[in-house]
């Protein structure tokens, strides 16, 4: 998963997806019920939006939640520690297994 905030990840998708439709931001905008200048400032994200807004672009872009929020998907390695992580969740054993996992990966960027 990126390590990008999660609005600079949904402007790189709202883009993404434009152009793969080869809809210009006026185009979107108007399928939308938005204003185009409002399309950009999203994309470069430069604007607070709400997912009210965010569902508008998806339904414009034709495409379902899941496809659009699929960055968000873990990887095969990441779901694993997450499923591994959730059977220890709310325990101080948890926290201990987290500081293990930052060692291992501090001691694996030297």
């Amino acid at each position: 998963m990126s390590t990008e905030s999660l609005d600079k990840q949904i402007s790189n998708q709202v883009k993404n997806f434009r152009k793969e439709q080869g809809l210009t931001q006026e185009g979107l905008a108007e399928k939308a019920g938005m204003d185009f200048s409002y399309i950009g400032r999203i994309e470069r994200n430069k604007v607070n939006y709400s997912l009210n807004t965010i569902n508008k672009i998806i339904v414009a872009l034709g495409v379902t939640p899941a496809e659009f929020f699929e960055f968000l998907k873990l990887d095969e390695q990441e779901s694993e520690i997450y499923q591994l992580l959730t059977k220890v969740n709310g325990s101080k054993k948890r926290d201990v297994l987290l500081n293990m996992i930052r060692e291992m990966i501090e001691l694996s960027e030297e």
